[in-house]
């Protein structure tokens, strides 16, 4: 399972990168990105603990569109704290906007 960890207001470009992990054979059943229709949760359920049971229940590999508005959420923040404490295979893609 693939999960997109990102700031909401990169909301266009985390677009074009499910685009593009769509076009390479990634389905809504192996990706999960909470801003997109179709790879998120219901309305009705709870954001934290759908994340606590993706962490729990899938060998998750995340990938972190790092941006300054990124660092400004405290939400991603913490999913990048609970893959770093578990362990988590990940990679980081930064925004143009985004200083190494």
């Amino acid at each position: 399972m693939v999960f997109i960890s990102h700031s909401s207001k990169d909301y266009a470009f985390v677009e074009a990168l499910t685009d593009m992990l769509q076009n390479i054979g990634l389905t809504h059943e192996n990706q999960f990105c909470s801003s997109i229709p179709g790879l998120w949760i219901g309305l009705s359920q709870d954001i934290f603990e759908s994340l606590r049971h993706l962490f729990q229940e899938y060998d998750l590999y995340v990938i972190f569109v790092q941006s300054p508005r990124y660092y400004e959420s405290a939400e991603s923040l913490n999913e990048m704290g609970a893959a770093w404490v578990l362990q988590t295979k990940f990679c980081s893609i930064l925004t143009k906007d985004m200083n190494y």
